[in-house]
């Protein structure tokens, strides 16, 4: 089973090299998805998911998807909150898309103000919402988010 983990592994890490995404963008999507920051403390299911996750973040940018793996082979309950919709309802549901991920940092970063800033930051870039955005302008927005966190920092 350890040879498997590290094959997926491997396999996340291509595709994170193909979708161009930075460390923070990465992280980012890891924790929204799993609730974990690394890929070395991940199961056999959780590996599943980012693998589908950074899959759907291919297909969306155009690329082809880099492998397939079946969420009922690690024998998971099945209900771990990724559905196929990108509806976001549930408050407790983690975010299964990098549009999800983007929405979610943005709220954790910039708080109550979240609307009226990110409102601001795509009006720069002739957007009223994130999802008119395209997979390279959500990294530009994760990449704003991201110096937000490191300036909120020092």
């Amino acid at each position: 089973m350890k040879n498997n983990l590290n094959k997926h592994k491997a396999l996340i890490h291509i595709q994170k090299k193909e979708l161009g995404l930075t460390d923070d963008e990465y992280r980012t999507i890891l924790q929204s998805v799993t609730g974990k920051t690394s890929t070395s403390e991940m199961n056999y299911t959780e590996l599943s998911k980012i693998i589908n996750s950074l899959n759907t973040l291919l297909v969306a940018s155009g690329k082809a998807s880099l492998g397939y793996i079946s969420p009922t082979k690690s024998g998971s309950s099945g209900s771990s909150g990724h559905s196929g919709s990108s509806n976001n309802s549930g408050k407790n549901r983690r975010p299964t898309t990098f549009l999800e991920a983007v929405k979610s940092k943005a709220y954790a970063t910039l708080g109550r103000n979240a609307d009226a800033r990110l409102k601001g930051f795509l009006q720069k870039m002739n957007k009223t919402t994130l999802d008119e955005c395209t997979p390279k302008e959500l990294r530009r927005v994760m990449g704003f988010l991201s110096t937000l966190q490191k300036q909120a920092k020092r």
